[in-house]
């Protein structure tokens, strides 16, 4: 019997680590090619920088432990493509570079590789960029901007990249005919107390002013569409996490946005927040492994994006949000072991339930067969035959 050693994550198909590494890296390009024709070459030099930090980092550890390289899964790629699109396209070279380099080399492989890491990698990148560069959203526009705006763009008060309701005190800092709107991301508008005015035909096509990958925010349904077909996508906690994101809007809502039904476009159409539903709760890696666990999963992480939108002070809180569900995404399965243990799981109530429906108002043929019942009459007959016997014992004895 001939063994092969692999690495983990395993899975039950046919597809191999490479294949799904290749889907997702797809997934992830059909986001770079929009950034491309909106951003030009700064696009790819943003993920190129991505890329070589993670791959770099990948390579000179396996190197150093004297391991097989590991760089043809290519998960290191991904990563750094990852990294480069929650980025503003006019972010410096080396904040991608240093964020695809943490993703990889602290986030990944100190926890044993590919599979192994609670944490999703990109996501950690992402929020050590945050850290680096503090007004990393104050970036997202300015790669548009002609020289006369950037000097208006640099202009601008310091109070006004402050995250607090109100209304934007600049009219008087800056010239009447400066569209201000267009400088800053759909996000801090929101925060400032401003009202974005876009329509949702807007949003599904330039996803407003935001990080690199929401170029065109549709796209990345169309990603969505694609991993699902390729088996690389947790849909369960995706989809749970943006209706909780949706239903949550209109709960805590912002209080300058005049049309309500807006309200869940500006949360999942804006800033990173349909990137993360798809490539980070919907990372099969470190989501739970259970339906049911992956289920409350989303609603956790959806419910902690809002309120780290609406008091936090960086944009992102949907990223960071997703990074500390990562460490629970390991207990939630073990308490859906422990329910189903009980007896307590969806699959038992819907068993349950379908039974009575079908003893009750189910039409029987001779072909159904119902376990319950034929148990009852078997013992029924076995009843049936001691009584039986214990009668003719006692007519013998007489």
């Amino acid at each position: 019997m001939e063994l092969k050693r692999a690495t983990a994550p395993y899975f039950r198909q046919r597809e191999s680590i490479q294949s799904i590494g290749l889907s997702r890296l797809v997934a992830a390009g059909v986001l770079v090619l929009p950034a491309l024709f909106v951003y030009g070459l700064r696009a790819l030099l943003m993920t190129g920088a991505g890329v070589l930090g993670a791959v770099a980092v990948e390579a000179l550890w396996r190197y150093i432990r004297r391991a097989d390289q590991t760089i043809g899964d290519l998960s290191a790629v991904y990563t750094g493509v990852l990294c480069a699109l929650l980025l503003p396209a006019a972010a410096p070279l080396w904040i991608p570079l240093a964020a695809g380099a943490f993703a990889v080399g602290v986030v990944k492989l100190p926890f044993g590789g590919l599979g192994r890491s609670p944490f999703c990698a990109a996501a950690g990148g992402y929020c050590f960029a945050a850290m680096m560069g503090a007004h990393l959203a104050d970036l997202y526009n300015s790669a548009l901007l002609t020289p006369e705006q950037q000097k208006i763009f640099a202009a601008l008060p310091e109070r006004v990249f402050i995250h607090a309701e109100g209304s934007l005190p600049i009219l008087s800092d800056i010239a009447p005919l400066a569209d201000v709107s267009n400088m800053l991301s759909t996000q801090m508008q929101l925060r400032a107390g401003m009202d974005p005015q876009l329509n949702l035909w807007g949003l599904l096509f330039t996803g407003g002013v935001g990080p690199m990958g929401s170029a065109v925010g549709c796209l990345a349904l169309v990603s969505a569409v694609w991993l699902l077909l390729r088996r690389a996508f947790a849909w369960q906690s995706s989809l749970v996490f943006a209706l909780t994101v949706a239903a949550l809007s209109f709960v805590a809502p912002w209080s300058a946005v005049e049309q309500t039904a807006m309200l869940p476009a500006y949360e999942l159409l804006s800033g990173c927040g349909l990137l993360c539903a798809v490539f980070i709760a919907g990372d099969i890696l470190t989501a739970p492994h259970t339906g049911s666990g992956r289920a409350l999963y989303g609603l956790a992480a959806g419910v902690m994006t809002v309120i780290l939108r609406r008091a936090g002070s960086t944009e992102g809180g949907e990223v960071f949000a997703l990074l500390l569900m990562n460490a629970a995404a390991s207990p939630i399965d073990h308490f859906v072991f422990w329910c189903r243990e009980r007896g307590i799981s969806l699959a038992a109530y819907r068993h349950k339930i379908s039974t009575f429906f079908r003893k009750k108002f189910g039409a029987k043929n001779r072909f159904d067969i119902d376990v319950d019942e034929l148990y009852e009459e078997l013992e029924r007959e076995k009843r049936e035959k001691r009584k039986q016997q214990q009668q003719q014992q006692r007519g013998g004895d007489r």
